[in-house]
């Protein structure tokens, strides 16, 4: 019993104590403090609504150059931007990727996303509402974006890369894709006379049947075959060789060659029949 009694006692005098302390506290302090918190809440949530943008924003940042800011406004494109207009934010992109200071790779694979997408971007509802009050126009962002590709992949000035970008040129209709394609064939040209095998004249040959380069790497096929036929001292090498270019410059050193193979064969076969 006095246990229960000293219990009861010992929970009474907490509760007085807590009663005191919510008496002791400032009402305004509370409220002051609420109201901070509920500004702290409504900044946040407009700070939200202010970082969401669009493709026009990054778009209206190209004039800028300032690709860190314009990577942050692609980067923060609502959800919705992207869901009711995605062929604005690929155009966006390929933009973005195509600023002057960007990298090169960069560049190149931002012109695959635009000539992937470029019918869905030329033909889109949204252009007008993209563009509205920018100063710069749909057909003058995607004529930078070639040009800046363009540039960038002349300077590597590669077999591989210019095959790899005409595949895009063709499908997105570049300007350029008749410059691209000649500087590929004159590189290959160089190449080819620089082989030593006949096979990479015969790709020429057949990939460029009209070229104006036909002639002398034709000329240089049936020289590569010449030197094939009088190193290896075959007569049925020589002998096709004669057959399939009587009237080449070198033709009479390979029929004195042939001569001269049959001479030795002969002569060499009667002694051992001796």
């Amino acid at each position: 019993l006095l246990l229960r009694q000293a219990a009861v006692e010992t929970l009474h005098q907490r509760h007085h104590r807590v009663g005191r302390w919510l008496k002791d506290i400032d009402i305004q302090q509370i409220e002051e403090h609420m109201r901070r918190i509920a500004i702290s809440i409504a900044f946040i949530l407009l700070s939200q609504l202010a970082i969401a943008q669009s493709p026009k924003a990054v778009l209206k940042g190209l004039t800028e150059n300032d690709i860190v800011k314009n990577t942050e406004r692609f980067e923060r494109i609502s959800d919705k931007s992207r869901e009711k207009m995605p062929e604005m934010c690929y155009l966006a992109e390929a933009a973005l990727l195509n600023m002057p200071k960007q990298m090169g790779t960069n560049k190149l694979h931002g012109y695959e996303i635009l000539s992937e997408h470029i019918d869905d971007i030329r033909n889109s509802a949204n252009v007008e509402k993209t563009f509205q009050g920018l100063d710069i126009g749909l057909e003058q962002v995607i004529s930078n974006i070639e040009e800046e590709s363009f540039n960038y992949l002349m300077s590597l000035d590669t077999e591989r890369n210019y095959v790899i970008y005409i595949t895009w040129a063709k499908r997105g209709g570049h300007p350029r894709l008749g410059d691209i394609e000649q500087r590929l064939e004159e590189l290959r040209y160089t190449h080819t006379m620089a082989a030593t095998s006949t096979e990479d004249c015969d790709f020429f040959l057949a990939t460029y049947p009209e070229s104006k380069y036909r002639d002398k790497v034709a000329e240089h096929r049936t020289t590569l075959y010449y030197n094939e036929a009088m190193e290896h001292n075959d007569e049925a090498l020589l002998e096709s060789f004669i057959a399939n270019y009587p009237s080449f410059k070198h033709t009479p050193e390979a029929k004195q060659q042939l001569k001269t193979l049959r001479y030795n064969r002969i002569f060499s076969e009667e002694a051992t029949n001796l």
